[in-house]
């Protein structure tokens, strides 16, 4: 445990320690944090501005090591910190709490992710106005949490709020509009929702593969899907053609894939997707569950890049 004896080394520590969160090295930079937020704690008092930024990078270096329980609490300690001494609509504020409610959502704890998450988009709306990236990013991991807590009328109506507004904002092909389209269009479709979903993953379709490319695995995803839509509603020969469209899914990644039927070998070609659509004998119902992705939470997605600086004294960083 380093000793220091005066608050420039302290300061010296939290710059050496944000380099080393900087250069991947999150273990270093979590131990350093902690001897920051110790050594603050004692002398400025456990809600000083400096001891919370200690502590809150503790806590995003915790999360990026996938401690979360650990994280959760460093987070926890900082959201309620700030909203003391900066109130609860402070920018550095609604970061705690949006990052307490990333934590929240990969610990499972999807009501309280929520919770989080609806103060931070309340906040946000507030202080920085309804078509704000951040504030949009706060509307999108509600209707995530939503979503998980069988919440679906709740969580259709956030996704419809950010889809319209970053579309409006930033246009119809921007990544993450898409992103938003491609969640809405998979919630509605397993709402039964079938023709809403077909006219929003078509959207998506065409717009991932004017920016990402035809081969794209994205792109591929919502051909894959929109045939699904399709099928549903008795679109046999369309879903077909999306659903041959979509069958280089069959050489993506195999975390990727969709799930391999029973009685076959992942390593055959077992996506033969013109067949399996048009396979009456098997339900709707069973072909949806059939269909679902697995070896990766596709409700889970990238997070922007707005070209912030790091965090302190120079602004919060969203990429954290």
């Amino acid at each position: 445990m380093a000793r220091f004896n005066t608050s420039d080394e302290v300061w010296k520590a939290y710059q050496a320690a944000e380099d080393k969160y900087q250069q991947g090295d999150f273990n270093s930079a979590q131990q350093l944090f902690r001897q920051t937020a110790k050594w603050r704690e004692s002398h400025l008092g456990r809600n000083h501005t400096d001891t919370l930024w200690s502590k809150y990078n503790v806590g995003r270096s915790l999360y990026k090591l996938g401690r979360y329980e650990e994280a959760e609490g460093y987070f926890q300690d900082t959201a309620q910190g700030r909203e003391l001494t900066l109130g609860e609509n402070d920018p550095n504020t609604l970061w705690s709490k949006y990052h307490l409610g990333e934590t929240q959502y990969h610990l499972g704890k999807y009501g309280k992710a929520s919770e989080s998450f609806s103060q931070t988009a309340r906040g946000r709306k507030t202080a920085l106005g309804p078509d704000d990236p951040d504030t949009l990013w706060s509307t999108y991991q509600l209707a995530k949490s939503l979503e998980h807590l069988g919440k679906v009328a709740e969580a259709e109506q956030n996704y419809s709020e950010t889809v319209r507004r970053r579309e409006a904002v930033f246009g119809p092909r921007d990544i993450n509009t898409l992103w938003s389209k491609y969640a809405f269009a998979r919630l509605l479709l397993h709402m039964g929702k079938y023709s809403e979903a077909e006219r929003v993953f078509r959207q998506t379709a065409e717009g991932r593969e004017a920016v990402l490319g035809p081969e794209h695995s994205d792109t591929l995803w919502s051909k894959y899907y929109l045939a699904e839509a399709l099928y549903s509603q008795g679109k046999v020969e369309e879903a077909t053609r999306f659903s041959t469209a979509a069958y280089p899914l069959n050489r993506v990644p195999s975390n990727q894939k969709a799930p391999v039927p029973a009685g076959k070998s992942d390593k055959q070609d077992v996506f033969d997707f013109p067949t399996l659509m048009s396979t009456q004998s098997i339900s709707t119902s069973s072909r949806l569950l059939f269909f679902l992705p697995h070896g990766k939470d596709e409700l889970f997605f990238p997070r922007a890049t707005n070209g912030r600086s790091r965090q302190r004294r120079t602004g919060e960083d969203c990429n954290s």
